[in-house]
């Protein structure tokens, strides 16, 4: 056959692109991707190799889709000399890469990380690429960027580290350990380097109001400053209008509620407090009359402003005169690293912890650059190994219908009820998936699966796909086999109902009915019960006066037994009536009528449910778990055997197949012979009815 035409075969109801070998994957790019199988899938819907289906999702989107696929066969498809390479499943050397490629000279130059002395040529496989990479990265240094402390060896750089993080904050490392990245450590420096400059910038005179005491007095002013403020502005109000003073003078009947008996009550309306009695005056006396509140701050203020009365006018010099120093103060660079202390700072500009975290960037910067090349390599290496398989699961689903084959759809297999349920997927959305997925028809397991040692439960839809629901209800246990063999404890918590097979549909009118006859006869024996204890109980409670005289009475004990004696005379007439009516009636026609009566009613029952069996989609089971898929997928009896199976003992079915060689009939004749001569009665029914008509 031509390598460039594309083979379809009819898979799951749909023809879809085979693809068995490299060639199959070049011709992907010509298959338009509306003939694909499915366009777009959540990344936790495969149980593939974590780090394959991580390189596939480039952009780190969580979601696998038509351009996650198409730019990862190109580049595996470029970074190939030769794509056949792939069909033969094994290792890589250098000569089998194509150098003009875009990474082509770093997948060489990996090779170079396991060449030994005097080898031309090294072939390398998938674990030796991985095994060097957990080699390189369980050092002390990770390649990722972000030195530790533990990567440190003295002491100095190890508290510079320390102090980083501090102020940056510091990043995870791929271990989980924090450190610092290059642009942390750069940036302390530059802001350590500019705190010593503007430290310096404090020698200058003009800066200093007040000489070394500049920055005490300074203190001592804002810690008051807002309070004067206010002050003045209320003395400003007065000065516009003297009635405002009114706002100032309590009155004992209007004054607010104040909890005297509660410190932190009286704390507060103190704080809230004016300063002092505001006046159109425009001063305060720092010493005498201040709200207790703040009486301390103003006589340290008035210390260090050299009086004790305070006006406006000498208020908005003493601001003026400390507006240069409170500029500087607001000029500080790097806030976080005055923290830090001006003697360290000066220490880390000047000594060897600095020299050797640059050293450890650029040792981690070398290791990042080896480790780049190893990735790519594992990439490569990756793709060959499973792209084929995955688009066998994406472009087309052949693996999800080919028999004792766990596909990467596949979470698992539940195994409850004697059966192996292999429909299974995970769900991260239940309320989403089971809005959705009623449409498909199909009868859907919610399970709750849980193992020790893992952090927490996970949530599982399985589908039900052939057999009985007979014995599937909420709380019924299991087990959940994964794909890596590891068994979880597993609950149905939620069922979506609808019908599994032709067979339970078949029967689904006696379910029902039986289930009517036995709510109405329940119904009616506990309303029966509950009328019998509420007449018991009216007895019992009730206390009637005793009659003076026997009550009067209409009828006498001859009377009862009369009118008995006529009930069942009567109700033998009418047995009787009912007998001589049936005589001239054959017993044919009494078992047509109830035959024809049952199948009018089973009719519409078994008509609806094996419509819904016919319409039950596979398709949309996926698309309620987030799949975005091009077709239908009709789950036929065939299929549904596919996904839930009974096994069976091995001997019994050579038996069986022995005693089919002899010309015996299987034990299961019996079961479809009876299905045959209940539909041969309901049919023979419909046309003697018919005939008698």
């Amino acid at each position: 056959m031509n390598e460039t035409e594309i083979q379809l075969q009819n898979i799951g109801g749909a023809y879809q692109h085979v693809i068995s070998r490299a060639s199959d994957l070049r011709l992907i790019e010509k298959l338009d991707p509306a003939l694909w199988a499915a366009v777009s899938a959540p990344l936790s819907s495969f149980n593939c190799d974590a780090r394959f289906l991580s390189c596939l999702d480039a952009d780190g989107s969580g979601r696998i889709n038509i351009s996650d696929l198409m730019n990862a066969w190109k580049w595996q498809k470029a970074s190939l000399a030769d794509i056949s390479v792939i069909d033969a499943d094994g290792g890589l050397s250098a000569e089998m890469i194509a150098p003009a490629s875009p990474d082509g000279q770093a997948l060489i130059a990996a090779f170079e990380i396991f060449a030994a002395p005097g080898l031309e040529a090294v072939t390398v496989e998938l674990p030796q690429v991985q095994d060097k990479i957990k080699e390189l990265q369980c050092g002390k240094l990770s390649g990722d960027g972000i030195i530790v402390s533990d990567a440190v060896t003295q002491p100095g750089a190890q508290e510079l580290v320390a102090d980083v993080i501090r102020c940056s904050g510091g990043k995870i490392n791929s271990k989980g350990q924090t450190g610092i990245t290059l642009d942390q450590f750069n940036k302390f420096m530059s802001d350590a380097d500019a705190y010593i400059d503007w430290i310096g910038k404090a020698e200058n005179a003009d800066f200093l109001p007040r000489g070394e005491k500049t920055a005490e007095t300074y203190n001592k002013i804002k810690v008051i400053a807002a309070k004067i403020e206010e002050y003045f502005r209320y003395c400003k109000l007065i000065k516009a209008d003297a009635n405002n003073a009114l706002r100032f003078t309590s009155n004992p009947e209007e004054m607010p509620p104040l909890d005297v008996s509660s410190p932190e009550a009286i704390d507060e309306y103190l704080a809230a407090a004016p300063l002092a009695t505001p006046s159109a005056t425009q001063e305060i006396n720092l010493l005498k009359d201040i709200n207790p509140a703040y009486a301390e701050a103003a006589a340290a203020l008035a210390g260090v402003a050299k009086y004790k009365t305070l006006t406006l006018e000498k208020w908005e010099a003493l601001k003026a005169e400390f507006a240069p120093y409170e500029q500087y103060l607001n000029s500080i660079p790097g806030s976080e690293v005055e923290k830090t202390g001006c003697a360290r700072i000066r220490e880390y500009l000047s000594g060897e912890a600095a020299g050797q975290l640059r050293e450890l960037f650029d040792a981690d910067g070398q290791l990042n650059g080896k480790l780049d090349k190893l990735f790519k390599l594992e990439k490569l290496l990756l793709f060959n190994r499973d792209m084929i398989r995955f688009t066998n699961n994406f472009v087309s689903f052949r693996e999800l219908f080919t028999a004792g084959t766990q596909s990467m759809i596949q979470a698992g297999s539940l195994i409850m009820d004697g059966r192996h349920f292999n429909m299974v997927v995970y769900v991260d959305d239940q309320a989403t998936h089971k809005k959705l997925v009623p449409n498909s028809n199909i009868y859907v397991m919610y399970l709750k699966i849980s193992r020790v040692g893992e952090p927490k439960p996970l949530n599982l839809a399985a589908a039900v796909t052939s057999g009985s629901s007979r014995n599937i209800y909420v709380g019924k246990r299991g087990v959940f086999i994964d794909h890596t063999g590891r068994d979880w404890e597993a609950e149905i918590t939620e069922l979506i109902l609808e019908p599994v097979s032709m067979r339970e549909a078949f029967f689904l009118p006696v379910k029902k009915l039986g289930e009517l006859i036995t709510s109405r006869v329940n119904k009616f024996t506990e309303s029966s019960s509950k009328s019998l204890t509420t007449n018991l109980d009216k007895q019992i409670t009730a206390t009637p006066a005793p009659p003076a005289s026997p009550p009067a009475s209409n009828f006498s004990t001859s009377a009862l037994l009369l009118g008995g004696g006529v009930g069942v005379a009567a109700l033998g007439s009418s047995f009787a009536l009912i007998i001589n009516s049936l005589k001239g009636v054959h017993i044919v026609k009494i078992l047509i009528s109830i035959a024809v009566l049952a199948f009018i009613v089973s009719l519409p029952l078994i008509i609806t449910a094996a419509a819904k069996l016919r319409k039950r989609n596979l398709a949309l089971f996926l698309e309620s778990a987030g799949w975005a898929i091009n077709f239908e997928m009709r789950l036929t009896r065939k299929m549904g055997k596919l996904f839930t199976r009974r096994p069976r003992f091995s001997g019994i079915l050579e038996d069986v197949e022995n005693s089919q060689k002899k010309g015996e009939k299987p034990v299961c004749f019996c079961r479809y012979l009876l299905y045959a001569a209940i539909i041969i009665t309901l049919l023979t029914a419909i046309i003697v009815t018919v005939n008698v008509k």
